[in-house]
Order: C-alpha cells, then sequence, then structure tokens
C-alpha cells in the first residue's frame, strides 16, 4: 500500500509511519499497531470503511510455540489482531478470520465480543470448505477429464462438513489438474506440519497424551 505515501488525505507524520515500515525500520510498538494503523489509513484515503480478511490466523501462533525465544509473549498478537477487529469500529467494516484453532477458545481473544465462529460442524458455510461434487464435475468437464471422476473420489473424496457429505480438497485437485500427467499424489500432506504434535507426545505431558491417544484407537475401533 505505498501508494499512500501520496495520498493528500494522510498527514506527514503518518506517512513516516508507513515508511518505517516499508524499509522495517519500526519500532516494535509500531508493528504491533501496524495493522490498525494500515485500517486508519486506508479509511482516511477512500472515505470508506475496511473489510479485514486474515487467512490461517493461527500460524504465527504456531510458529511462536515452536520457538521458544517468543512462546512466552502472547501480547503481539493479541495486539496485533486485537487492535483491528476491537475498538476500531471508526475503521472496520468488517472481519474475517479463517484458521485451525477455534477463535472462541483462544485466550488472546478473551477481550473480543461479537464475534462469530463457524466450525466444521457448522451447517453455515458448510460447501466452502472445498469443492461440492457438483463442482468437480463441471471442473473436471472444463478440464475434458470427465473419464477421471472415478479415481479423484477415491483419491480427494471423502470430507464431510456440517450437513454437506462428498466435498473435495481443493489444494489436491488444484493440483492434480494442473499436473495430471504426473497422475494421482497425495498433494495434501505435503501443506502442514505436526511439531505442535510431536511436541505434545514426546516433550510434553505423555502420560496425559498417551491417555488420550488410547481413547482415540478404542473409539474410532468402534465406529
Amino acid at each position: 500500500h505505498d501508494y499512500l505515501l501520496n495520498s493528500d488525505k494522510i498527514k506527514d507524520y503518518e506517512k513516516e509511519i508507513i515508511k518505517k515500515i516499508i524499509i522495517e525500520t519500526a519500532k516494535d510498538k509500531i508493528y504491533k499497531f501496524s495493522l490498525e494503523f494500515l485500517c486508519e489509513f486506508l479509511k482516511k484515503h477512500f472515505n470508506k470503511k475496511v473489510i479485514v480478511l486474515v487467512d490461517e490466523y493461527d500460524a504465527p501462533i504456531i510458529k511462536a510455540f515452536q520457538n521458544s525465544k517468543y512462546s512466552n509473549d502472547k501480547t503481539y498478537y493479541q495486539t496485533f489482531l486485537g487492535s483491528v477487529f476491537k475498538g476500531n469500529e471508526e475503521n472496520l467494516q468488517k472481519g474475517m478470520l479463517t484458521g485451525v484453532m477455534r477463535i472462541g477458545k483462544e485466550s488472546i481473544f478473551s477481550k473480543w465480543n461479537n464475534l462469530d465462529t463457524y466450525g466444521i460442524t457448522s451447517t453455515y458455510f458448510a460447501d466452502k470448505f472445498g469443492f461440492t461434487e457438483k463442482e468437480i464435475y463441471e471442473i473436471l468437464k472444463h478440464f475434458n477429464l470427465n473419464k477421471d471422476v472415478k479415481k479423484i473420489k477415491e483419491w480427494y473424496d471423502g470430507y464431510k462438513f456440517g450437513n454437506i457429505d462428498n466435498i473435495y480438497n481443493p489444494w489436491s485437485i488444484v493440483n492434480y489438474i494442473s499436473k495430471v500427467n504426473d497422475g494421482f499424489k497425495t498433494y495434501w500432506v505435503n501443506t502442514s506440519g505436526d511439531s505442535l504434535i510431536r511436541d505434545e507426545i514426546f516433550v510434553g505431558n505423555k502420560e496425559r497424551t498417551y491417555k488420550t491417544l488410547e481413547k482415540l484407537i478404542f473409539y474410532c475401533g468402534h465406529c
């Protein structure tokens, strides 16, 4: 958003904040409130409230816990996002966060209100977590891959969100279509890590973890 440096609606001292963020010479306090500043400056420039979309909001939290240097400082992220989504009504029209960890149960968001959470068991947006079967047929028809429907269902179907069955993994579908000559592969496996789970099993409370795993195995065996 460096075009804001040429805006006649933003004051010179505010442009200095933008400059320091761009060239990475700002102080920590500036970075903590940088997203809130951006909302404010965009509102001034366009004279419209801002919509903030944050994908995988929990990825930085996971990275922080992986690095002991930052694991005890939860205030940074609480300020970075908290200042945007709470007390920023003058500049914020609407905000949305997506991630693996449930937002409502995270302590760093405990001060937020007016927050709606839509998980994988919710019926709202259930068909937005991946491609529906109808969309798959249309996609395959477009790329002349109709003959692969059965195999694609075997490899990339199997998800259920809310009340919607047969949701297909979008990352796997896109990769398969773009690399069709390579055949079917487990593309999704390489998109995430298991470091937090491994730490819990081998470093954390082993007894508690093993008991939990035993319960999971027991219940899965009776499904």
